[in-house]
């Protein structure tokens, strides 16, 4: 059972959907995973860097540390490309006004 709990995560994950922390109930993307299989954000792990924050199971860390899942992150959106192909159309905008003889305020 515990092993397709980390399976079902993995696959959601993977599908770019989200999975509910075992301590604070909020949704993630990416979780890490306890010895004790259960799927806690990085805020309740710094919040309890030795046991579960879910059942109070305390662990090593390097046995937490290898349990990881390892994840090629993608961002889904390039931020900078946005501004600057917002710039760009500002400015395209702007030349265009200017050439047919409007003002960049619209007046």
């Amino acid at each position: 059972a515990q092993l397709q709990m980390a399976r079902n995560f993995m696959n959601r994950a993977v599908m770019m959907e989200t999975t509910s922390c075992s301590v604070c109930a909020q949704s993630f993307q990416i979780l890490a995973l306890t010895p004790c299989v259960h799927f806690v954000c990085s805020d309740c792990v710094e919040l309890h860097p030795k046991k579960c924050g879910a059942c109070g199971e305390t662990y090593d860390v390097d046995d937490f540390q290898l349990l990881q899942p390892g994840f090629d992150t993608q961002w889904q959106w390039n931020l900078e490309g946005e501004k600057r192909e917002r710039k760009a159309k500002i400015q395209m905008s702007e030349a265009l006004r200017q050439s047919i003889g409007g003002t960049p305020n619209g007046g």
